[in-house]
């Protein structure tokens, strides 16, 4: 089966019933506007934490690591504000209060993406319901657009997903990372943040202008940002990527374990022009335990709190919690307090933000925010071993470690 699946679900589903599957099926490109709404009533949703819509598919950037132009085109398709209405509705009544909007570029078209958020807001924390969460992923280009943001936070957007990439210039234009070619980009981040949005900032390392600097220059850079959490990777070279075709005309792809996705686990199916692998995976291993650290944490928070404004949408409705939400409530509080019993300057993290939301009443939700994307990719950090406590108060990356960090 290949393409996308709305516009053969129905055919498939009969030859199915019938006993009659045909050898290969191709859906093509699906038409959004068509696309019915998901039965997610059959999904196990108690165990689920956050709820998931798409209102569109495609972008038309060209960065060169990235396949989403590959697998679903670069001229993005929409669905109608209704059909988005009825999803988020649907996953409401099923007792989702977060919910990501699954897009890869959510306001790339600022005329679609205003009208949509202004029908989201008309619907989000009105007409007797409580508010959700939202959260998506964006491009830095609306960071100086505050009419877009201030619509952005009213509809309840309050985690914005933005690849950063990278602080060297260089890299970013290698990558064809056009739009983040900007001098103000920690300006930029933090009036994001200022609007009560909460940012998740993405950093990769390994392009081939990085020298083994970056890690370092990539920490000095986030800890500029007034942000929660970062996702932080490895470069990559996902199949039928421009970035695929250049490793492998040069002779620069690597063997990587076949159950590891590339990038996963800090593992990459290149090899570096200005490091080894191993240098690249104890390089970004240190960055991640720098900038995951409770003080370095709270450095940033101390910064978003000089900064945030209340969002509006806190003041006209309550927060929407439903029984439905106790089992995944539960669970979030067993891991924040494995966490705190864990490392003690994580519990004095938790104390110190708990404080700051007593003295800041106006901005306690955002920061409630703040302090729960943080623990929640710092566990998945401590699962994964990619996060070290000893690692993290060291003041520059342990690369002569480079060649056992693995095996340790």
């Amino acid at each position: 089966m290949t393409g996308e699946f709305e516009g053969i679900a129905e055919q498939f589903y009969a030859d199915m019933t019938a006993g009659a599957l045909k050898p290969h099926y191709h859906g093509g490109r699906a038409d959004l506007a068509t696309s019915p709404v998901p039965a997610w009533e059959l999904f196990d949703n108690e165990h689920a934490l956050i709820g998931v819509a798409q209102t569109s598919r495609g972008c038309p950037f060209e960065c060169n690591f990235c396949d989403v132009i590959q697998y679903v085109g670069r001229v993005q398709r929409h669905k109608t504000n209704d059909q988005v209405v009825a999803e988020v509705q649907k996953l409401y009544d099923l007792g989702y209060n977060n919910i990501q909007v699954a897009d890869d570029n959510f306001t790339v078209y600022r005329r679609r993406a205003t009208s949509l958020l202004e029908a989201l807001s008309a619907w989000n924390g009105r007409d007797g319901r409580d508010f959700v969460m939202f959260g998506t992923q964006i491009s830095i280009d609306i960071a100086n657009d505050d009419k877009m943001l201030a619509l952005c936070a009213d509809a309840g957007f309050t985690s914005l997903f933005i690849g950063i990439e990278s602080v060297n210039q260089e890299s970013l234009k290698a990558s064809g990372k056009r739009q983040n070619l900007v001098s103000d980009m920690s300006a930029r981040v933090a009036n994001v943040v200022r609007h009560g949005i909460d940012v998740t900032a993405a950093l990769m390392v390994g392009f081939d202008p990085d020298t083994l600097d970056i890690f370092e220059q990539q920490y000095d850079f986030g800890m500029e940002l007034p942000v929660a959490a970062f996702k932080i990777s490895v470069l990559s070279a996902p199949i039928a990527t421009p970035l695929y075709a250049d490793m492998e005309r040069t002779g620069r792809l690597a063997p990587i374990d076949g159950n590891i996705f590339p990038s996963a686990e800090l593992s990459t199916n290149i090899l570096p022009a200005q490091m080894t692998r191993d240098q690249l995976y104890v390089g970004t291993r240190w960055l991640i335990s720098r900038l995951f650290h409770p003080q370095a944490f709270l450095h940033r928070i101390d910064h978003a709190c000089r900064i945030l404004e209340p969002n509006p949408l806190f003041a006209r409705a309550q927060f929407y919690n439903p029984p439905a939400r106790t089992l995944s409530s539960r669970l979030f509080l067993r891991m924040m307090r494995d966490l705190a019993r864990a490392d003690p300057e994580i519990a004095e993290a938790l104390k110190y933000v708990s404080n700051r939301m007593r003295e800041r009443p106006d901005i306690a939700f955002s920061l409630q925010i703040m302090l729960q994307n943080w623990l929640l990719s710092l566990s998945g950090h401590v699962r994964r071993g990619s996060y070290d406590p000893d690692w993290s108060k060291l003041r520059q990356p342990p690369l002569s470690a480079a060649s056992t960090a693995r095996a340790a």
